[in-house]
């Protein structure tokens, strides 16, 4: 991948640390689940709940172990989904990573591999998060997948 060339359009402002995701079936013609996700700069992976992998029927592809707070490790199910933020005008099929937890203010957790397709900051006193559509050596990301 090449360099940053910048950022394209005006940064994106979202209040708050939950947005609006929604998951669904690679190709499927379902409207898929709505829901709250929570922004984790922390997080490595997308995140999402068992009961919405097991409702949407997403495809298994593999098992892992992931890292959770204080160093420990937590099973994980690795599925082939569908995510889009409508308000970034966003739409990707990532990997997902179902996890139990207890998603009481949220069920999708976005982590690094969703925040990468962005240039963001956080903005503390007013609780702002501001994305951008980056550049990335020249071009925009999504030129890579074709």
């Amino acid at each position: 991948m090449g360099e940053t060339g910048g950022t394209v359009a005006t940064p994106i402002p979202h209040h708050g640390v939950l947005i609006d995701v929604v998951i669904k079936a690679p190709g499927s013609q379902f409207a898929g689940i709505k829901t709250k996700g929570l922004i984790d700069t922390g997080a490595d992976f997308v995140l999402i709940s068992p009961a919405i992998a097991r409702q949407l029927q997403l495809r298994h592809t593999n098992d892992d172990i992931v890292g959770g707070i204080g160093g420990g490790e937590v099973d994980a199910k690795v599925y082939s989904g569908s995510i889009e933020v409508p308000e970034l005008g966003f739409q990707r099929i990532l990997p997902l990573y179902a996890v139990a937890w207890d998603p009481t203010s949220h069920a999708v957790l976005l982590g690094r591999s969703f925040l990468k397709y962005f240039v963001f900051r956080y903005d503390g006193p007013s609780e702002t998060f501001h994305f951008s559509n980056p550049l990335v050596g020249g071009y925009h990301p999504d030129a890579e997948d074709g």
